[in-house]
C-alpha cells in the first residue's frame, strides 16, 4: 500500500465527516518542513470522538483494532487500527492518540493548515515537541532537535 495515498484518504475522509483530530507523528513534521521516513498514521482525537472515529475509518478500510496500549505512567493511550490488504500481506496501521489529561495541552495547542491537499488539522511545533517527549525515543530526541532548529 501507498502510504502517502492512504494519508490522503484519511486526511480527506476526516475533514469531511468532521471528526475531530490533530495531525502528529512523522505526517506531522512534513507540515513543519520536516521531512523523513515513516511506517505509519499517527493522529490525536478527543475520547468522545472516538466511536464517530471508528465508524468513519471503518468505511475507509481500517478495520482491524488492537486492544489500547498505554505509555508514561499511562498517560497515554494509543489506539491502534489496522488496513489490511485482501491477501493480508500488506497493511497500514492507524495509531489514534486519546487525548487524556496529559496531552490536553497538546490538543488545544492544534492549528489548521491550508495544503495542498485541502485542510488539515494539525498539532502545534510545540506540541509535537511535547508528544515526542513524552515518548523519548532515538528518533523523537532527533525529531525534536529538528523541529528547534527550524523555528
Amino acid at each position: 500500500m501507498d502510504l502517502f495515498e492512504e494519508f490522503k484518504e484519511l486526511m480527506t475522509t476526516l475533514r469531511e465527516s468532521n471528526v475531530d483530530y490533530a495531525l502528529c507523528g512523522g505526517f506531522a513534521l512534513s507540515v513543519y518542513g520536516i521531512v523523513r521516513a515513516t511506517e505509519d498514521l499517527d493522529i490525536l482525537v478527543p475520547v468522545d470522538s472516538l466511536g464517530r472515529l471508528r465508524s468513519v475509518i471503518r468505511g475507509i478500510g481500517f478495520n482491524r483494532e488492537n486492544p489500547p496500549m498505554e505509555f508514561a505512567a499511562r498517560s497515554v493511550r494509543i489506539s491502534r487500527f489496522l488496513k489490511l490488504t485482501q491477501s493480508d500481506e500488506d497493511f497500514v496501521i492507524l495509531d489514534v492518540l486519546h487525548v487524556t489529561p496529559a496531552l490536553e495541552e497538546f490538543w488545544k495547542s492544534r492549528v489548521e493548515v491550508e495544503t495542498e491537499l485541502g485542510r488539515i488539522v494539525v498539532v502545534s511545533r510545540q506540541g509535537l515537541i511535547g508528544l515526542k517527549r513524552l515518548r523519548g525515543s532515538p528518533i523523537d530526541l532527533s525529531d525534536i532537535a529538528s523541529l528547534e532548529t527550524t523555528l
